[in-house]
């Protein structure tokens, strides 16, 4: 009864902050007028009253008061907490009720991870850029979760992507990644033409290498996904040449903190990359490749999942 005895100590003080007698003057009334499982959360739980505070600051009426939903929210760490307590929760099946039902244990995880991607969720009502939104689809891509909960992820970023007016920026830059990836393999087009120059070599040149995808490669802090990997082999089958591009939604999009510390320390000299895992016929054994600084490259659009006009440059910095 340890939550009971708090709740009578607290509501006998005289002195009180003006937003805990707000705070605490609902939850008396809740806490009177509620069900008996209500209550028994509150009684039992070693966060109850906090929680409850935390959702009544973010605005919510509904799970508040269930005693179901606020199990599942009791689950997500205080930070997440802060932020997607602030999805609409006026009524059953509201918002915050429909994100919560997505909230296994693996997504749950996912979101106590990193709170940014919490952060995310709620981004149209934090002022979030495009160019913050931007950032997530290759963090998201490199997540070693379940690929449902990736989904979950991105779903709900696309949705607060989509109330800011800015569409579902993480679904166009996978559909631009895929985009630019089935044009290189096709291996012939504009933008084939236009990446062989930029390589400095011939179409015919470029034509003999082979085209992997999402290609792991070890990082100090863990790895990163090549989202373009072309490689050359001579006739024994042995590699000779490797070539990494990364595509990104804009010029301006940001690169990930794998990214940073893979392709920083390619351009700061080392030239050894560890496979991660298999992908493809590419494995560890056969690693590490040897990538010089010259051979990374970014293909760029203007915020469109349109190939027509990206820029294609060399990764000089990831600053």
């Amino acid at each position: 009864m340890k939550k009971i005895f708090i709740f009578i100590i607290i509501n006998l003080m005289s002195i009180c902050t003006i937003n805990a007698q707000c705070w605490f003057t609902q939850f008396k009334k809740d806490f009177e007028t509620s069900s008996a499982d209500f209550k028994k959360f509150i009684d039992e739980s070693e966060d109850g009253m906090s929680v409850y505070q935390r959702l009544y600051d973010g605005g919510s009426t509904y799970v508040l008061k269930n005693a179901i939903y606020l199990k599942k929210f009791e689950k997500l760490s205080p930070d997440v907490q802060k932020f997607i307590s602030q999805l609409t929760d006026d009524k059953a099946g509201a918002t915050l009720s429909k994100f919560l039902d997505d909230c296994d244990s693996d997504f749950v995880a996912l979101l106590n991870a990193d709170s940014r991607y919490a952060e995310a969720i709620v981004g149209h009502k934090n002022k979030f850029t495009r160019a913050d939104y931007e950032n997530f689809p290759d963090e998201i891509a490199e997540l070693t979760t379940s690929s449902a909960s990736k989904e979950k992820l991105e779903n709900w970023i696309n949705r607060s992507s989509k109330l800011s007016n800015f569409g579902e920026v993480v679904a166009t830059g996978n559909r631009l990644s895929k985009n630019i990836t089935d044009a290189i393999k096709l291996k012939s087009g504009k933008l084939f033409e236009d990446l062989a120059e930029n390589l400095g070599l011939t179409t015919k040149e470029l034509e003999l290498y082979d085209v992997l995808t999402e290609v792991p490669l070890v990082t100090t802090g863990g790895f990163m996904k090549a989202d373009i990997m072309l490689i050359r082999k001579n006739a024994d089958e042995v590699i000779t040449d490797v070539i990494i591009i990364e595509n990104k939604l804009s010029a301006t999009t940001a690169f990930t903190k794998r990214q940073k510390e893979g392709f920083g320390a390619i351009i700061n000299g080392q030239t050894n990359m560890t496979i991660k895992y298999k992908v493809d016929w590419l494995i560890p054994s056969q690693g590490p490749l040897t990538v010089s600084k010259n051979k990374i490259f970014k293909i760029a659009d203007a915020g469109t999942d349109n190939i027509a006009n990206v820029t294609i440059e060399k990764i000089i910095k990831v600053n």
